[in-house]
C-alpha cells in the first residue's frame, strides 16, 4: 500500500471516564485505577514512530509480505498502539518520529504508512 492510495482509517479503543486514561488495548477495568467505567472512542489514527523493528522472518501469514516494519505509534490523541509498515524494508526506510498515519487494517493488525509531515 503506498502513500496516499487509501483513506485514513480510525483506530478504536476505550477511555476511562474516572481518570481520563485512553489505550487502544479492550479491558473491562482501567490499568491505572481500576475503575469499570470505559466507554469506547476513537483515535484518528495519526502519529509517530516511537519504535520499530524489521522482520525478516514474521509469522506465516505475514510471510509474503516480508521483509516489513513493525512499529509503535504514539498516537497524537495521547496513548499507544502497534501495527505494521509494508514496503520498509531496512532501517533507512523509516525513523523515530517519522509520522505515520493508519491506513487500513488486515485481521486485527493496524496498516500504517508515513505522512511526509
Amino acid at each position: 500500500m503506498q502513500e496516499g492510495t487509501a483513506k485514513q482509517e480510525d483506530i478504536e479503543g476505550v477511555q476511562c471516564t474516572e481518570c481520563g486514561l485512553m489505550s487502544t488495548t479492550y479491558s473491562v477495568v482501567c490499568r491505572r485505577c481500576l475503575s469499570g467505567k470505559l466507554v469506547k472512542r476513537k483515535f484518528d489514527g495519526r502519529g509517530r514512530v516511537r519504535t520499530f523493528t524489521i522482520l525478516n522472518v514474521p509469522s506465516e501469514s505475514f510471510a509474503a509480505d516480508a521483509p516489513y516494519a513493525y512499529v509503535i505509534v504514539d498516537l497524537h490523541e495521547g496513548c499507544g498502539t502497534s501495527g505494521w509498515m509494508p514496503g520498509i524494508k531496512s532501517a533507512v526506510d523509516l525513523a523515530i518520529g517519522d509520522e505515520v498515519v493508519c491506513r487500513g487494517r488486515r485481521g486485527d493488525a493496524a496498516i500504517f504508512v508515513k505522512t511526509g509531515g
